[in-house]
């Protein structure tokens, strides 16, 4: 692996309608399923010598490398041996190794023959890493290598495809992190008198997690991870497969099912099942979050509700960007982007898609499409005032210690126009 370029890229899938509003502020391998973002994956695997190089959309390159300067960002050096791995790919480490040892060689996925899994070049040109540099999709018309496919694999298809598989993967991810003995230790909760635990083999907590009395653990049907500073109150109750990321506080009474992911620093309570929080994020009342992907810097009112499932059990239609798409999925949920906010009792409808830095505070239903930059109040839909909107998302960063950046403030004043 010594000397070895390591590029997550983003086909053109990656970029399209089926991963917004939260790849809007984001590029595809920042995007958290199981216990991890893509990009935490690729890190487990690569070993000392290796450069990881994050290939995005032009427009994300300099918030892209504002949030990791410590990996090439749209910087891929020619002539050096490089390995591509598509940014949809859940990564394993047997998938990983097979695309390290080959040369130049291309990994196609056998169930789809147009998927381009991964890809290994002995010797970039220089032509090729100026395209991608550029932020340009990837293809192998310009390489033009020997062709393997791949028949076990998965390739995430959109946001609710995420959603579905996260109690799989999750499942996957801690049987790997158990057996590596890496980042988690299994507590002895049994000599915790606050605790109720079941099958307690399959529950792992870091050093410093707080346990509030009559908290109830079940690992019957999948395990739990909890990490490092996480307080969770008292009579709450977790069902895995459920991770619960550092520095997230879990309200008294809340009740987490199975197939969820909460993110780092977030504030969680009511009840949520098979859903992801990205991180820095609130829904920390009653209500019922479900089957839904959540981004950072969000907040749901007490009272908000989530409907994941139609009446007549028949699968549901999202709207992006006035876009209608089939998901062929029975459960979609609420699928909302950064900085975007719900008042006290707001009813989400099956398959809502909220953009961001949105304001949802009216009566009824709101629209199932609401666009970046929302003020969706009892009046109807108008644009929320940009600058306002740039004041709250200081406020809201500044009381997790974080502030807003040129780069961040650029890209959302790019979406806001």
């Amino acid at each position: 692996m010594t000397h070895t370029q390591i590029v997550l890229f983003e086909d053109s899938h990656a970029r399209g309608l089926l991963f917004k509003p939260l790849t809007y502020t984001r590029s595809f391998a920042e995007l958290l399923v199981g216990c991890y973002s893509g990009l935490e994956r690729i890190q487990t695997f690569s070993g000392p010598g290796s450069e990881i190089v994050l290939h995005v959309r032009p427009e994300l390159t300099a918030i892209v490398r504002k949030r990791f300067p410590e990996f090439q960002t749209n910087e891929l050096a020619e002539n050096k041996r490089t390995v591509f791995i598509n940014a949809r790919l859940l990564i394993t480490e047997h998938l990983f190794n097979q695309f390290t040892s080959a040369t130049d060689t291309l990994f196609r996925w056998e169930d789809q023959p147009e998927e381009i899994l991964a890809f290994n070049v002995a010797n970039i040109p220089k032509a090729i890493a100026d395209k991608i540099n550029s932020g340009h999709p990837i293809t192998n018309d310009d390489l033009k290598l020997t062709e393997i496919r791949l028949p076990r694999a998965k390739l995430f298809t959109s946001l609710w495809n995420m959603v579905n598989s996260n109690p799989v993967v999750i499942q996957s991810d801690i049987k790997r992190i158990a057996a590596a003995g890496t980042r988690i230790f299994q507590r002895d909760l049994h000599a915790n008198p606050k605790t109720d635990v079941t099958n307690i083999k399959n529950i792992y907590a870091a050093e410093g997690v707080s346990f509030g009395r009559r908290t109830y653990l079940d690992a019957t049907e999948g395990p739990i991870l909890i990490e490092g500073k996480v307080v969770i109150e008292p009579n709450v109750t977790i069902i895995g497969p459920v991770v619960i990321r550092s520095g997230t506080l879990v309200k008294a009474g809340a009740k987490i099912h199975p197939g969820v992911t909460i993110g780092p620093v977030s504030k969680v309570g009511g009840e949520i099942e098979n859903s992801i929080i990205q991180g820095y994020s609130n829904k920390q009342h009653d209500g019922y979050l479900g089957h839904s992907y959540i981004g950072e810097w969000c907040n749901l009112g007490a009272g908000t509700n989530t409907s994941d499932l139609k009446n007549d059990y028949s699968n549901v239609t999202v709207s992006v960007e006035n876009t209608k798409i089939e998901t062929k999925s029975l459960f979609v949920g609420l699928l909302m982007g950064d900085h975007s906010k719900s008042a006290i009792g707001t009813q989400f409808n099956t398959g809502t898609v909220c953009g961001v830095s949105s304001n949802i505070f009216c009566s009824g239903f709101p629209p199932k499409w609401i666009p970046n930059f929302s003020w969706c109040g009892p009046e109807g839909m108008q644009k929320y005032r940009t600058e306002k909107a740039l004041e709250v998302a200081k406020i809201v960063m500044a009381r997790r210690g974080k502030t807003i950046s040129p780069e961040d403030e650029d890209l959302l004043k790019s979406l806001a126009s």
